[in-house]
């Protein structure tokens, strides 16, 4: 679950540029959320392993500018 905040500063149409500025939170509840899964034969069975990044909450900060 990812999480965002958007503060416009204004809206007025006769500007050149509107600009944008984003809190958020990727992976807000921190789950280890499987990146790939690969198999491997072992003594003839066959055991899967999981490969997970990110498994804690990264803050970010966006600024856009819209011309």
């Amino acid at each position: 679950m990812d999480f965002a905040f958007n503060i416009e500063p204004s809206h007025h149409l006769t500007l050149l540029t509107h600009s944008m500025i984003s809190f958020g939170v990727y992976n807000l509840t921190g789950r280890k959320n499987a990146y790939s899964v690969y198999y491997v034969s072992e003594n003839g069975y066959l055991k899967g392993y999981k490969m997970a990044i990110f498994g804690i909450p990264i803050p970010y900060v966006s600024y856009n500018i819209k011309f």
